[in-house]
């Protein structure tokens, strides 16, 4: 009888194991949905704003392919075809190499300006449009001169939602490599802005990128690309800022 009930209770064990061994094969329908949106992260759609994806796990993330080289020069500038209608500099204006910051330059100003940037920022409270290519106020197309000229807010937008956004560090120095829907990139390092004092520049932590465009509701601020490294996205900026630029060529 002993043996038996033995018997019986193995038989009991193994039925309740293979019972919950099945149910686990079968996932719950929120495990399913984030292994199906795992499996389509080689082609984001990133928002105007975006933020950088966890690193947990980071090392099981599908791996991006993308390519670091020059595609072109122009003036004797390097630039890359991302794959969006213009093309990017590989580097800022007053740098050596794509990993320098480069200069600092008010908006609407095409020199170095004196510290601090507010006492000459000739387009502080002026009404000014869109400069993009005029010599006058773009430093790009004064200093570089050809068909060099800042991006316009419409083409940094574009620089945002189509492009992905990879918060890294190379030659020591923090920044995104940016990569088109073609796989070429561009690095865009984290020189940070100043009102021309060392100690207001926020230099690896952060970007500040000025475009070509002016505000629409107002002459004291005008359109910028701004990161850090959790966020990408465009947004206003006071004038008399000290920002770097990054030339764009048609």
């Amino acid at each position: 009888m002993q043996r038996l009930r033995l018997i019986y209770l193995l038989a009991v064990i193994a039925l309740f194991t293979f019972t919950a061994g099945a149910q686990t094969k079968k996932l719950p329908s929120e495990v399913k949905h984030r292994i199906d949106s795992i499996k389509h992260q080689d082609n984001p759609q990133p928002s105007t704003t975006q933020s950088v994806p966890p690193t947990v796990n980071a090392q099981a993330a599908p791996a991006i392919r993308y390519n670091r080289v020059a595609t072109g020069t122009v003036e004797g500038h390097e630039y890359v075809d991302l794959g969006l209608g213009i093309k990017w500099a590989t580097s800022n204006v007053g740098a050596a190499k794509p990993q320098d910051m480069g200069a600092y330059y008010a908006w609407g100003e095409t020199t170095v300006s004196a510290v601090p940037f507010f006492q000459n920022s000739k387009t502080w409270l002026e009404d000014c449009p869109d400069f993009s290519g005029d010599e006058e106020y773009d430093a790009a197309r004064a200093l570089w001169h050809g068909a060099w000229r800042l991006p316009t807010r419409w083409e940094v937008d574009e620089l945002l939602t189509r492009c992905q956004w990879i918060f890294t560090r190379e030659e020591g120095v923090w920044g995104y490599r940016v990569i088109g829907p073609n796989h070429n990139s561009i690095f865009l390092p984290a020189a940070g802005n100043l009102l021309g004092l060392p100690d207001d520049n926020e230099v690896w932590t952060s970007g500040s990128y000025w475009t070509s465009s002016p505000d629409d509701g107002g002459n004291e601020n005008s359109y910028y690309l701004m990161f850090n490294g959790d966020s990408w996205q465009q947004s206003l900026g006071n004038r008399m800022v000290g920002m770097t630029l990054r030339p764009v060529c048609d």
